[in-house]
């Protein structure tokens, strides 16, 4: 059996870098393969022939941060000192990730719920400090144990992503808002990541946006919402307490995110058109959801209920175990390349993620060769 710590670096690169080598199909990567809106693209070029070309103010184009004022239902605060733009959702991880660091000033533990973006486990890492993982608490009886956890184990940060990655699950205001009252409670910081907030399959997600909390901070970028990963725009809302040295903090880390981006996409979301974009991508990611996950379960794969998001979590059918086999003789054998479950938590060494963000005869290419694997075993 092949272990994870046998391999170097992300699950994620390595399977996808398979495809980028030798080609194949991609189902590894959380990138979109839709084109972005046509109007932005227009938007981007015009800009390009424009007086955008040097750094853009540190916290922000003035009007993109207007527009997510209202975006984000924020309005009541009568101006912008709870936003700040950086490049891309990464960004703003790592500085709140630093920031939050340097003011508890002492060894604490980092907590995100099983199983995780890699990112929250990554942090910790790079910085030599703690982090435990725990089940999403579905009832009153699980946020007890939530608390007891978060006092033995010193927890001061935790992240969570609503719909999640890789398993789409989507947190409830209840839910959301319980957190939010024991961060206060028992002293720790929230780090909600929205990057999906757009790509839910049924009913909208609630979004905790509370700059007037604490110990809350909103994350998000326009990477998903807007198939432009490459132009690594993010931002993060907080209490304006904290946003200001956050703000110092980017300007020697990140500077300024990209001037000819920001510009663009801020004429472009300016004529409301994005709705319609969104929506056409929530309706291609709901049919290609319906279309795989009905494949794989008829092959036998387990798939917990997901409610949006670019993945499908599934778990491996009987006898199969091992996700990391599973996936390198996959793409040895077919040349699909997904990304073995272990890379998001120890407790899923026999599931797999698969982005299903592709053109519909892509993915059912893609799907159709997994479930003949699958049935080889």
């Amino acid at each position: 059996m092949i272990s994870h710590d046998s391999v170097e670096g992300s699950l994620i690169g390595l399977m996808s870098n398979k495809v980028k080598k030798f080609g194949g199909i991609n189902l590894a990567q959380g990138i979109p393969a839709f084109m972005p809106p046509e109007e932005l693209i227009n938007h981007y070029k015009e800009v390009i022939d424009g007086p955008f070309h040097q750094y853009a103010p540190g916290k922000g184009h003035p009007g993109l941060l207007k527009w997510l004022n209202s975006y984000l239902k924020t309005e009541e605060f009568s101006n912008d000192d709870h936003l700040l733009m950086v490049n891309g959702a990464t960004e703003a991880l790592s500085l709140l990730y630093i920031y939050i660091s340097r003011i508890i000033n002492g060894s604490f533990t980092t907590l995100a719920f099983d199983p995780i973006y890699e990112s929250y486990r990554e942090l910790p890492k790079i910085f030599n400090t703690l982090f435990t993982t725990t089940s999403i608490p579905a009832s009153p009886e699980n946020w007890k144990e939530f608390k007891i956890l978060v006092k033995e184990k010193n927890v001061k940060l935790v992240f969570l992503a609503s719909p999640g990655n890789p398993w789409g699950y989507i947190w409830s205001k209840e839910q959301l808002n319980q957190l939010a009252e024991i961060a206060l409670e028992l002293d720790f910081f929230v780090i909600i990541d929205g990057v999906y907030k757009e790509q839910y399959f049924d009913a909208e997600p609630y979004q905790l946006v509370n700059p007037s909390h604490s110990h809350l901070f909103y994350v998000n970028s326009f990477s998903k919402m807007l198939s432009v990963t490459g132009w690594r725009i993010g931002y993060i809302s907080g209490s304006p307490r904290h946003m200001k040295a956050i703000s110092q903090m980017h300007d020697y880390i990140g500077l300024c995110a990209s001037h000819p981006a920001q510009e663009a996409l801020y004429r472009y979301l300016n004529t409301n058109n994005y709705s319609s974009y969104c929506k056409c991508l929530r309706k291609n990611l709901v049919d290609n959801y319906a279309f795989a996950s009905q494949m794989l379960k008829k092959a036998g794969f387990k798939i917990p209920l997901t409610k949006g998001g670019y993945f499908i979590w599934a778990q491996l059918p009987e006898p199969l175990t091992d996700g990391l086999s599973f996936a390198i003789k996959l793409y040895d054998n077919y040349r699909v390349a997904l990304v073995p479950g272990q890379h998001f938590s120890k407790k899923s060494k026999d599931y797999v993620r698969i982005n299903i963000a592709l053109p519909k005869q892509e993915l059912m290419e893609g799907i159709r060769k997994i479930v003949d694997f699958a049935c080889e075993k």
